[in-house]
């Protein structure tokens, strides 16, 4: 009976938070029962509490061990092992949590947390339906299956259950950001702004939510706003990482000296911002572009005043003393004022001879997008391009990375003429890459760094955009502010490319008369 009170009365002091009061009556009851499971249990789970979860382990497992049957130990243990950063002991344990007790919600929440953290997007989705089922007005179950269904591309099934959250708990910040995410992905840009504004609202350090608000206001093309807030960039994603900070940012124009560029997200985002260097260079008085190793031969044409160095490859020490000012590469268009003041060379990869015009018309092509978040929506099957392989008149070149046998023994099948040189590696080797695309008369290709790279050559690029697609290339137009050969051929509806496909084949008929007709007017 005193054991039974004891124990009743550290669970009352627990549940209000007074954790000194429970974890003494805990100790007693364990002195007097050292086989008590459920003080073995709570003790472990408020050592976790305290910051001591290898502890917490340790306990939980003693009351496993008694009492192996309780999914609620086998879930706060798979807790533990989250908090020590052991997402795989943490799997194991909810596996069996959800065994023993296939309605115990929690485990289920718990178990979607985990296959998340862990990468496997899918079975994170099953895991916080199923907790649904059994606990429907879990506001973080609603908040992570949209936010994970926001990720996957099903924006509107994102939006219902994002919606679900908010009518059953109004002011929940995380809602509020990840429903901003959502609309601007549909391109319903108030209703974007308004989540955002109600998340910082609930949050001024929502970088995650100031950071949206930016690519919202760059897509609408308010670029003075939309830059001011692109510096939220840094803090709201891992994947951007600050660097050389014991070096002071370069303030702006009319301040001269030594000033290290330095490339912070993608191939293509490296392409596209270096093209405002050449304006850059017209301020200081040298510059040296930290960048990817691929790129760098390329930005010596271009720039032959430019020092490149390799991503990564200069220390600390070395960096104070060489340069007076860093510089993120993404920064350029803030600090110079693009595009609204300045311009840029769009096309400012050194460009080697026009192709020839007299044969047939030389087409390259790259359909798949490997971008982590999105690429799936960038990407076109191959088959739906089977149309415009039947243009008369045209030689079609791969510029895509990676094995595409299954592809080319389809074109020979159908007597397409296609060339892909297997002298050189699409992905590691940018600047033979460039050689390729240099003799080109025309890129089609989905929104990769092929588009980039074509596009700043100077060669004309059709770029075909999913529905959903990147703030960089703004909301409706059909031209870049970034590139002026390029044209941005968009989907209407989401997934569907047959429309597209259809406007690319008319294109093709009229490209091929304009550019004989250029040719012509040449010789």
């Amino acid at each position: 009976m005193f054991i039974n009170s004891v124990f009743e009365q550290g669970l009352a002091a627990h549940r209000q938070g007074d954790l000194v009061t429970a974890q003494e009556c805990y100790q007693q009851v364990l002195q007097q029962q050292p086989q008590h499971a459920d003080a073995l249990h709570l003790s472990g789970v408020l050592a976790k509490q305290l910051n001591a979860a290898d502890i917490g382990v340790d306990m939980i497992k003693k009351a496993i061990a008694i009492n192996p049957v309780s999914s609620a130990y086998y879930n706060n243990l798979a807790l533990c092992y989250r908090d020590m950063g052991d997402n795989r002991n943490a799997l194991a344990v909810l596996q069996q949590a959800v065994q023993l007790n296939p309605e115990d919600a929690m485990a289920w929440f718990n178990l979607g947390n985990v296959e998340r953290d862990m990468g496997e997007r899918g079975a994170a989705i099953s895991a916080y339906q199923t907790s649904l089922q059994h606990q429907p007005k879990n506001t973080a179950a609603l908040n992570n299956l949209g936010e994970l269904l926001y990720k996957q591309g099903l924006f509107a099934e994102a939006e219902q259950q994002l919606q679900k959250a908010l009518v059953l708990e109004p002011g929940l910040q995380q809602a509020h950001a990840n429903l901003g995410h959502v609309y601007r992905r549909l391109k319903h840009f108030p209703e974007a702004l308004q989540h955002y504004r109600q998340a910082l609202a609930a949050n001024a350090r929502d970088f995650d939510s100031l950071f949206g608000t930016a690519l919202v206001e760059l897509q609408q093309e308010d670029y003075p706003a939309g830059w001011d807030k692109y510096q939220a960039r840094f803090f709201a994603t891992e994947k951007i990482r600050y660097r050389h900070p014991e070096l002071q940012a370069w303030p702006g124009i009319g301040h001269d000296g030594r000033v290290l560029v330095w490339a912070e997200q993608g191939v293509g985002d490296e392409i596209m911002f270096a093209s405002l260097l050449p304006v850059l260079a017209q301020h200081v008085s040298a510059m040296t572009l930290e960048c990817d190793e691929r790129l760098m031969p390329l930005f010596l044409q271009a720039l032959p005043a430019l020092h490149t160095v390799a991503k990564d490859s200069l220390d600390d020490a070395a960096t104070v003393q060489q340069f007076d000012y860093q510089l993120p590469l993404g920064d350029l268009p803030r600090l110079l004022g693009f595009p609204q003041t300045v311009g840029n060379n769009g096309r400012f990869l050194a460009a080697g001879q026009p192709a020839d015009a007299s044969g047939p018309l030389r087409i390259g092509i790259s359909w798949i997008s490997r971008n982590a978040d999105t690429g799936h929506l960038r990407s076109i099957a191959f088959e739906q391009l089977a149309p415009l392989f039947k243009q008369p008149g045209t030689a079609w070149v791969n510029l895509q990375f990676g094995d595409c046998t299954a592809e080319a023994e389809w074109l020979a099948a159908q007597g397409v003429c296609w060339e892909d040189d297997p002298g050189y590696d699409k992905y590691t080797e940018l600047e033979k890459l460039a050689d390729t695309i240099r003799g080109l008369n025309l890129v089609i290709c989905v929104d990769n760094s092929v588009a980039h790279l074509s596009a700043a050559l100077g060669v004309e690029t059709w770029i075909l955009l999913n529905r959903y697609s990147d703030w960089r290339w703004g909301a409706e137009r059909e031209d870049s502010i970034w590139y002026p050969s390029v044209t941005l051929l968009r989907q209407q509806q989401a997934g569907d490319w047959q429309p597209v496909i259809s406007r690319v084949q008319q294109r093709l008929q009229q490209t091929q008369e304009l550019v004989r007709e250029k040719s012509h007017t040449v010789e």
